[in-house]
């Protein structure tokens, strides 16, 4: 059975003005939920060692290659601001990444990058779809 759609309304400020926006959606189905799991994360290096930590977290990366419930893990780094890495993770469900930080060779990569990190912003997410 669907679900009536979602309609609502709200107010955004374009180029100094103020605009009411609307927006109208299909809600999700139960059965069209996804259990996996998502991380978005912004790390900010101490000042130079932008590509120092994008190094341990490709390392990192390299690691959860074989890892069957890491779907992805992807390092990108700022073009403009080189102290900043993002990355994105996709995992079947989340008790499967918190398990993958009990890795002695994960942890041990993340104990030699913690000394290069100024900051950490890491949202968790729920992976929705898409390419």
């Amino acid at each position: 059975m669907m679900q009536s759609p979602i309609a609502g309304e709200f107010f955004a400020l374009i180029d100094q003005q103020t605009i009411q926006m609307h927006y109208y959606c299909q809600p999700l189905e139960d059965k069209n939920v996804s259990t996996k799991f998502g991380m978005q994360a912004m790390i900010i290096a101490q000042k130079d060692k932008g590509n120092d930590l994008a190094t341990l977290l490709l390392e990192a990366a390299h690691l959860l290659s074989t890892n069957e419930n890491c779907e992805m893990y992807s390092v990108q780094q700022s073009v403009t601001e080189p102290e900043k890495i993002y990355i994105s993770e996709i995992w079947k469900n989340e008790q499967a990444h918190k398990a993958s930080l009990t890795n002695p060779a994960v942890r041990e990569v993340i104990t030699r990058a913690m000394p290069l990190i100024v900051s950490m912003n890491a949202t968790p997410t729920t992976y929705l779809g898409g390419k």
